[in-house]
């Protein structure tokens, strides 16, 4: 209710999408670090934030068998 709607919402992704999106955990990490860094260079994202994310991307589960 209230304001929520001018944050928008969000529907996390199930196996079969992740799976398709990213088929490897290298392609995962490829694909956070494209658009971290796009967003850097836009001027959404601070160096330090894309650093953080980039690193949290390394450690994820998704793409590993």
């Amino acid at each position: 209710g209230g304001f929520c709607f001018l944050f928008g919402t969000t529907s996390l992704f199930g196996e079969e999408t992740l799976a398709t999106l990213y088929p490897s955990h290298e392609a995962y990490v490829e694909a956070i670090n494209q658009t971290t860094d796009s967003a850097v260079a836009a001027g959404f994202l601070l160096e330090a934030d894309a650093a953080l994310i980039k690193a949290r991307a390394l450690t994820s589960d998704i793409g590993r068998p």
